[in-house]
């Protein structure tokens, strides 16, 4: 019973326990009528803080029963509000992220104010190069026209120059001619002024466009669209273009060389009489291609006076109408958004705390299970199988009964029956091998105690030397014994196989007691020893068992799948054989009382008569101090019920009213089972059976006719049906599987049973506490 420290075990599972509740505490909403609960379960728990491992266990084990109702079912409702509050956080966290990208997008569109002053320059520049481009345009054509006033003859050489007595008669000739060009040129730089005012407008207009786009929430200013109207561009274009061409009109008059040739003199003159004089007086010429070259010049300085004039306003401008406005959007924008994404923060902060504590929530319920689980595993709780329970262990750990902790290291199983109920038949069958000895009189003399081992093990035969000796010593007292007579004589000469080992030892023949070879070596050895103990019996009637026969063999053999604790299946001899009246029954009290469970297997044959008598006294002792959980009865021999006998309703009240078998759980205690019938064709299927044996069982009116037809396949299906009819499949339900199970739990209830009947009143009070109390934890009794 040694392991791990159980004081340390219990404390931790008592400190995550405390730790459990005040999470859950913690966790759940402050009004939740379920905190109450928990602040008193923590309060007493931790009040249990410094008992013992058992005490703590049970302290533990009833916080954790507490919180498993209300407790979960208010982290259930809670987890439930928060997934709620997830969903409608996610739901406005999109909204949020959608209005933010909306309002990312609007601010892409919308320009900045270094842009808006650059767009508005550009514009500027445009209209003033449309203008120039257009006047230019004028001038070229004005250039290409012939000067007016030139004559049929000679007009072609009076196109580009003029020749003037003067130059106020020079201007008085260009000023006409000139008029309309100087009109068009005002024209122009009044449609870049008028086309500039226009489209800088609709530019302000459509920022005030982009800037209502923009959402709202964040208080964007509105704009005054009164302000568009007062946006104009105003330049002198009078002073500025009509004083320019008139300069530059005058500039292109300039005075005639003395050496221009007279005949040119004479073709030039606009009137010859008045404008030529031979007496030598300066004449002024007017040239086309200076007069071009002079507007263009002067149109291309007026221009540029221009430009400067509309980029300084656009300048104004920007500075006192639009930059005002755009810091006014970027202010706004900049606290709207600001204002979403705190809103946001916000949010995703909210949606990480109810995840958080959702999956806290969540963690406390699985952290539940687990302590659950672990408690349950320390109790040997019927739904974990841990073994033998470790609060057991700790309860019985400063009881001073060695003999009681050597029975608790694994599941003893007594299995008693009257002679030839087919009992070592039946345990043969339950663990699917033939290494009992078995024949239809009486057969068991010695307790054979089957270990179950890890699958695979061989079967072997454990005999010490002591055990051994013994053996030997009786074969050697049966050949130097004197002759049998009487009843002992009949009784061996009506059973050869006792007359056969008389005859063999007498003969000096040693016994094969090593049982190594397999299963059948180990039944030989077996049925030897029992043999040598029943002639011993017959021959020395008066003297006792010895001890080590009577403690018995052990036998080691491969067990089934999922076994927790270690189990022993003991074969007891029979209690009624014939010649032996009461031989055996010290022998079959002692594994009983030695035993955490029994196997009781009643004869059909013989029920209701006095072997059920025998063996229901002999099982009112175990059942008094083991309780009757340790007890199942298989009615064996049922394949001889003729009509009238008990049907299974029958058979089954008459049990559990004879056996104290009547409470409710108890009711799948009975088994009805045919145990030759399940070995027989157990032995075909692991191809060690005999067909006509099991043409027999299944045939046996005409199975010698059905022999030569039977192929392996018919016989494997009348093996399967006879294993199916026998009853073994439902007690390897009922015995083998709880036992295989739940085994340790059974172990550690019986030994404390046991524990506060032998040594209760030797026992201090807090010992006796803690047997009473594990012994509660294990059967669920924590209220």
């Amino acid at each position: 019973m040694s392991g791990e420290p159980g004081a340390v075990t219990a404390g931790r599972l008592h400190a995550e326990t405390a730790a459990l509740l005040d999470g859950f505490i913690r966790l759940l909403p402050d009004d939740d009528p379920a905190r109450t609960s928990l602040e008193r379960s923590l309060a007493s728990l931790t009040a249990h803080s410094g008992d013992g491992p058992v005490a703590t266990l049970h302290a533990t084990r009833t916080a954790l029963d507490r919180v498993t109702g209300g407790t979960v079912r208010s982290a259930a409702s809670t987890g439930r509000a928060l997934k709620d509050q997830e969903t409608s956080l996610g739901k406005r966290l999109t909204g949020l992220r959608d209005e933010r990208a909306r309002l990312t997008a609007a601010r892409e569109r919308l320009p900045a104010a270094d842009a808006v002053r650059d767009d508005l320059t550009r514009r500027a520049v445009h209209a003033v190069a449309a203008a120039e481009r257009a006047g230019l345009s004028d001038i070229e054509r004005l250039a290409r026209e012939p000067l007016p006033g030139a004559g049929r003859s000679r007009g072609r050489r009076r196109e580009h120059a003029r020749m003037f007595a003067s130059a106020y008669q020079a201007r008085r000739y260009l000023t006409p001619h000139c008029a309309a060009v100087a009109a068009d040129l005002e024209g122009h730089a009044h449609t870049a002024l008028s086309a500039l005012t226009a489209d800088v407008r609709e530019r302000f207009h459509r920022l005030l466009a982009d800037e209502d786009a923009l959402p709202r929430a964040g208080g964007l200013p509105p704009t005054r669209a009164e302000v568009a109207s007062s946006i104009a561009f105003r330049w002198d274009v009078t002073a500025a273009v009509t004083k320019t061409l008139a300069d530059a009109v005058s500039a292109t008059i300039r005075p005639a060389e003395p050496t221009t040739a007279l005949r040119d003199r004479i073709v030039l003159a606009d009137r010859p009489i008045a404008d030529l004089s031979l007496r030598g007086r300066r004449t002024y010429l007017v040239s086309r291609d200076a007069l071009g070259t002079a507007l263009g010049t002067s149109w291309r300085q007026a221009v540029q006076d221009l430009e400067r004039a509309v980029t300084s306003q656009v300048g104004d401008l920007h500075k006192n109408v639009f930059a005002d406005v755009l810091a006014k959007r970027d202010s706004a924008f900049n606290a709207h958004s600001r204002a979403l994404a705190e809103e946001t923060r916000s949010a995703e902060t909210a949606l990480r705390e109810a995840a958080v504590r959702r999956h806290a929530l969540d963690e406390l319920v699985l952290r539940l299970g687990r302590l659950r689980a672990n408690a349950a595993t320390l109790t040997g709780a019927r739904a974990n199988g841990a073994g033998f329970p470790p609060v057991l262990r700790w309860a019985l750990a400063p009881v001073p009964h060695d003999a009681l902790k050597r029975q608790a290291r694994s599941l003893r199983v007594a299995v008693v029956a009257p002679m030839s109920a087919g009992k070592s038949t039946l345990i043969n069958a339950l663990l699917g091998i033939d290494l009992l000895p078995t024949r239809h009189t009486a057969m068991s003399c010695v307790p054979t105690r089957v270990l179950l081992e890890a699958p695979g093990t061989p079967p072997a035969l454990a005999v010490d030397g002591t055990t051994r000796d013994e053996f030997y010593a009786l074969a050697d007292r049966i050949r130097t014994s004197a002759e049998p007579d009487g009843r002992a004589l009949r009784h061996i000469e009506r059973h050869g196989h006792l007359s056969d080992l008389l005859r063999k030892v007498r003969g000096g023949e040693r016994p094969d007691l090593t049982g190594t070879g397999g299963p059948g070596a180990v039944r030989a050895a077996l049925t030897t020893m029992n043999d040598l103990v029943r002639l011993g019996l017959l021959l020395e009637p008066e003297r006792p068992l010895p001890r080590a026969l009577r403690d018995g063999v052990d036998v080691h053999v491969a067990g089934p799948d999922g076994a927790t604790f270690p189990i022993e299946v003991i074969d007891t001899p029979g209690l009624d054989e014939a010649g032996m009246t009461g031989r055996f029954t010290a022998v079959v009290e002692d594994e009983v009382n030695r035993a955490h469970a029994v196997l009781a297997v009643l004869d059909f044959t013989r029920l209701g008569g006095v072997p059920d008598t025998e063996i229901a006294g002999l099982l009112e002792r175990f059942v008094s101090e083991a309780g009757p959980e340790g007890l199942w009865v298989a009615v064996n021999r049922v394949d001889q019920r003729r009509r009238g006998d008990r049907d299974r309703a029958g058979v089954r009240g008459y049990v559990r009213r004879r056996f104290g078998l009547g409470a409710p759980w108890a009711a799948d205690r009975v088994v009805e089972t045919a145990a030759y019938k399940a070995e027989a064709a157990l032995a075909h299927l692991r191809g060690t059976g005999r067909p006509e044996e099991l043409l027999a069982i299944r045939y046996p009116g005409d199975w010698q006719e059905r022999l030569p037809g039977a192929g392996p396949g018919d016989l494997d299906a009348i093996a399967r049906r006879l294993v199916a009819g026998s009853g073994l499949p439902a007690l390897r339900r009922t015995l083998l599987t709880p036992l295989l199970r739940d085994g340790g739990t059974l172990a550690g209830r019986v030994t404390v049973r046991r524990a506060l009947r032998d040594t209760g009143t030797a026992l201090r009070a807090p010992v006796r506490a803690d047997l009473a109390l594990g012994l509660a934890l294990t059967e669920g009794l924590t209220g």
